[in-house]
């Protein structure tokens, strides 16, 4: 499942920061400390989050996804990505 890290928990920005070394880092401005917060809040709710955009914010329809093939899940999540349909 290592190949499906990126896709879960966010965007690689290509550079050698990690997750433990910007927690601890102070924000210098509003703008970065509302970042940083938001970030915190989508990592805090990443699998929800995985579930709104699948269903499309239907929450009808969240039974469905789940019943689905999570292998297949992840796949057409990486498409998606790779892809730019989103």
């Amino acid at each position: 499942m290592e190949q499906y890290n990126l896709l879960l928990n966010g965007d690689d920005d290509g550079g050698e920061d990690n997750d433990d070394n910007r927690e601890n880092e102070k924000p210098r401005s509003k703008e970065e400390a509302e970042a940083f917060a938001r970030e915190k809040s989508i990592k805090k709710f990443n699998w929800e989050l995985l579930l709104y955009r699948l269903s499309g914010g239907d929450i009808t329809k969240y039974d469905r996804i789940l019943e689905t093939n999570y292998i297949f899940v992840l796949n057409h999540l990486s498409m998606i990505k790779e892809l730019k349909l989103n």
